[in-house]
């Protein structure tokens, strides 16, 4: 449990740019009560994160966008810079060999580098990370401002056709009676596009929670042809 509320400290002091003064203070305080309120249950800390997940998805999404953009100039801009010439010589001739970032970032590229250099790197590449964002965050906040804010509104239409999808769901669990399997199997799978949406799994991605929907579908179809009961399963999709 302590854990998931380490997780949510993380998520909330990660906010992204311009996410709602209202949200901010209403997970501050729910951060405050998990704190120091009596124990919980694991499920009641992961129920808060959730809720706070779903208003932060969104925002996430859209400053990861323009995150990933800028990371195009990381070497050039943010790290490179900052790298002693002799350790800089090295890593252009690493890039040159294939070499990558992304393996100076996982550990990868230790056996390339010395201890001294590899930890010369390290060292650089979070000042750069550090940078990247806090250049992308001034971004956003200004020249980028209004596209940013667009592809939030993008987002939060995705999210809602998501969260439309997840009740869908949990309606579909809440009327099984005939397969108690099939029903906690479905609940399983919304936790676990839930959990994605704060942090605390793999991030959902839309085809598979519409799959995901029209596979239960068609699994109570099959389960009661085989248990023979001839019924036809009345769903009705939100819009």
């Amino acid at each position: 449990m302590q854990s998931t509320i380490a997780l949510f400290k993380r998520m909330y002091d990660n906010l992204p740019p311009l996410f709602p003064d209202t949200d901010k203070r209403d997970m501050k305080i729910a951060l405050e009560h998990l704190l120091t309120d009596a124990p919980l249950s694991v499920e009641d800390v992961e129920d808060v994160m959730i809720d706070f997940g779903y208003r932060v998805w969104p925002w996430n999404r859209a400053f990861g966008d323009v995150l990933l953009v800028n990371e195009q100039q990381m070497n050039d801009h943010f790290f490179l810079p900052k790298l002693s010439e002799e350790v800089r010589t090295k890593y252009q001739e690493f890039l040159s060999c294939g070499g990558s970032m992304e393996e100076v970032k996982t550990g990868r590229a230790a056996l390339y580098f010395t201890s001294d250099e590899q930890s010369e790197l390290n060292g650089v590449l979070n000042e750069a990370v550090r940078d990247l964002r806090d250049y992308t965050v001034r971004q956003v906040m200004s020249t980028d401002k209004k596209q940013y804010l667009h592809r939030v509104e993008e987002y939060k239409t995705t999210l809602r056709d998501i969260v439309n999808k997840l009740e869908d769901m949990k309606n579909l669990a809440t009327k099984e009676d005939d397969h108690p399997g099939l029903a906690d199997e479905i609940r399983a799978r919304v936790r676990s596009f839930e959990y994605g949406l704060c942090w605390l799994g793999p991030e959902p991605k839309y085809d598979d929670v519409s799959e995901s929907l029209d596979f239960f579908v068609g699994r109570k179809i099959d389960l009661n042809r085989l248990k023979g009961i001839h019924t036809t399963v009345a769903f009705s999709w939100e819009e």
